[in-house]
């Protein structure tokens, strides 16, 4: 089946159109013009294999737009005045400029162009067929068939349609002229306030019922005759004329020309009148009476031959630049031509999804190097490319208002848009990261000596050493009340700030030496703090501490030297001289009683004399009030 489809006009919403230099290749109707440039339709790849699907109705017709089947006579309308003149509007879709084209008599109500490009134009009485090499005109015929005629139009049947401001009836006038016009359709209610058009095989007219100008969507058969109709919208008031050029449809009111969008029911500005003929009261599209099929095609020996047309949607097969060919033709003559379309495929660049930058301050006002994402952002990016930053999301695409690398904000999070566009196309990539400022953990501050913030609290171990619980300072270090934080201690604040020689929690110390503690202070975003503390080794001396009381379970008092003595272990120089240990033999008997400081132990005698073998108990009493008690053998 071949894919030779009726163009559509569908508003391109990201083709970019170039303008090249390069001379078209005419293949057929060798009584053309000189060609304009090359058409050329630029893309950006977003995977960066060079290749991309593309919609080519959309590409058809632009083509058609830009080339038309004469090269220098390209889509373009006209307008006629309320002087007398008719004027030509060129490029309507895409940069329009008018041109001053006759004078006729005036005021001209309508203007009409058929299937063949004749022109005709008419005023509230008669219609004529204008001569556009020198602005002569005759008249076809008068019209007798109501008193104020303001429409005029062709079918792409060459089929001549007028109408009344006042009645309902449409005239008809069949394009072999071998009867009188006759009633094509009498819609009963209200008149003509414009134009009847075709476009995509559906007549429109512009109608006014009374208080509003509706637009009328009416279906004909194969032979251009009335089926139905449906009203299909609300036309902007005083639209007097409708014109269609290359599948879109235009309305017109006394000073302005809009273009219809019939798949959303609205309306989008193209010129307004100012230039200075008169008031606009007609218009007609250059081709509306005539049918052209656009197609496209790999190589331009297919297009000449109409074989192998591409379809709709097209992968092309050559990354980075291939030429296609359209082939343009109008169905009533089958005149055609063919031209090269350079369609460019550039890769977007390809970026990496950056971490967000987070800073840990409770400043006001802080601080960003937004270059600090570029290493992770462009690790793939093999273009030159220039990289922007941007507040909002509208700015990265169009690549306006650019923020300072070294930004400064004064909330706690903030969204970056940042752009980085290929140097040598039109291609960008555009993503986002976070700028966040968390707080630090609230400590108190760094002191000098030990009387302003220490650790007082120390302990012995079972052989007498002496250490500290460096945790238990959790409360004098964390003001803000979260007991969650991670601590980590430090010999010296330079450690603490760069996570080097980290010391345990457990310390141990030496008796008559003072510690400086550096402890870090890191809460669940990752943000430190630092503060200190001293620790005193001659608290060793002093503690009151039982938990590291130990003893031993048995002794053997036989004078060999090992074990001929029993007392307390683990504990303080303190606890030495003020704990008395009072020893008990198995009924009750008080044996013997002893400051650990004063003696060696006891010796396993009473009164002097040898103790049997047996189990004896202990109990310890310290000065502030605390005792426990236990057992032990005496072995001979």
């Amino acid at each position: 089946m071949s894919w030779i489809f009726n163009v559509v006009w569908i508003l391109s919403q990201f083709l970019s159109t170039t303008l090249v230099t390069q001379a078209s290749t005419i293949l057929a109707s060798s009584a053309l013009k000189p060609q304009p440039p090359t058409l050329q339709f630029k893309y950006c790849d977003p995977d960066g294999d060079g290749k991309i699907e593309l919609n080519l109705e959309q590409i058809s017709q632009e083509a058609l737009n830009y080339y038309g089947l004469d090269p220098n006579d390209s889509e373009a309308i006209l307008i006629c005045n309320s002087d007398g003149s008719y004027v030509k509007l060129n490029n309507p879709s895409q940069e329009p400029t008018l041109e001053y084209i006759c004078q006729v008599v005036g005021p001209l109500t309508d203007i009409a162009v058929n299937d063949v490009g004749d022109v005709f134009v008419n005023t509230f009485l008669s219609i004529y067929k204008m001569d556009a090499t020198d602005c002569s005109y005759s008249s076809v015929f008068p019209v007798i068939y109501g008193e104020v005629l303001n429409s005029l139009s062709f079918d792409t049947g060459g089929n001549m349609y007028f109408g009344f401001a006042d009645h309902s009836k449409v005239y008809r006038y069949d394009a072999d002229g071998l009867t009188d016009p006759y009633v094509w359709h009498d819609f009963g209610q209200g008149n003509a306030g414009g134009d009847f058009v075709m476009v995509d095989g559906k007549l429109y007219i512009s109608w006014d019922d009374g208080s509003f100008n509706r637009l009328y969507e009416v279906t004909v058969d194969a032979n251009y005759n009335y089926v139905s109709h449906i009203d299909k919208m609300e036309l902007p008031e005083g639209t007097y004329g409708l014109a269609s050029e290359f599948g879109s449809l235009y309305g017109v009111t006394i000073d302005w020309l809009y273009r219809i969008r019939l798949d959303t029911h609205t309306f989008e500005s193209v010129i307004y009148n100012t230039f200075g003929n008169g008031d606009w009261y007609g218009a007609a599209g250059l081709h509306e009476g005539m049918i052209f099929n656009a197609a496209l095609f790999s190589s331009s020996s297919d297009a000449n031959n109409n074989t192998n047309p591409l379809p709709p949607l097209w992968t092309n097969t050559q990354s980075g630049q291939q030429t296609i060919y359209v082939r343009i033709e109008n169905e009533t003559t089958g005149e055609y031509v063919i031209h090269p379309v350079i369609i460019t495929v550039n890769n977007t660049p390809q970026l990496t999804q950056p971490e967000n930058l987070m800073q840990c301050s409770d400043d006001e006002v802080n601080t960003f190097d937004l270059q600090l994402v570029e290493d992770e952002l462009l690790q793939n990016v093999t273009e030159s490319v220039v990289v922007s930053y941007h507040e909002l999301p509208e700015h990265a695409d169009s690549g306006t208002d650019p923020l300072p690398v070294l930004f400064e904000m004064d909330v706690s999070q903030k969204t970056i848009f940042v752009r980085v566009k290929n140097r040598n196309n039109d291609c960008y990539a555009v993503t986002n990261f976070q700028l966040i400022v968390k707080s630090s953990p609230e400590l108190a501050p760094l002191v000098t000596n030990r009387t302003e913030r220490s650790l007082s609290q120390c302990y012995i171990t079972p052989s007498g050493r002496g250490y500290f619980m460096l945790d238990e300072m959790y409360q004098q270090i964390v003001m803000d009340g979260n007991s969650n934080y991670i601590l980590k201690y430090y010999s010296s604040l330079s450690d603490a700030q760069n996570g080097y020689n980290r010391i345990p929690k457990l310390f141990y110390s030496d008796e008559g030496s003072v510690y400086e503690i550096f402890v870090a202070v890191t809460n669940d975003d990752g943000c430190t703090s630092i503060s200190n503390f001293f620790l005193d080794g001659n608290c060793v001396k002093y503690t009151l501490d039982l938990g590291s009381i130990n003893f031993p379970n048995f002794f053997t008092p036989n004078g060999d030297g090992i074990h001929d003595f029993w007392n307390i272990y683990g504990v303080s120089e303190k606890l030495q001289k003020e704990t008395i240990v009072t020893i008990y033999d198995r009924f009750g008997k008080k044996i013997f009683g002893f400051k650990p400081y004063n003696i060696i132990g006891w010796d396993g005698t009473y009164n002097g004399r040898p103790m049997p073998s047996s189990d004896y108990w202990f109990e310890v009493a310290t000065p502030i009030g605390a005792r426990f008690t236990g057992h032990f053998s005496l072995r001979r």
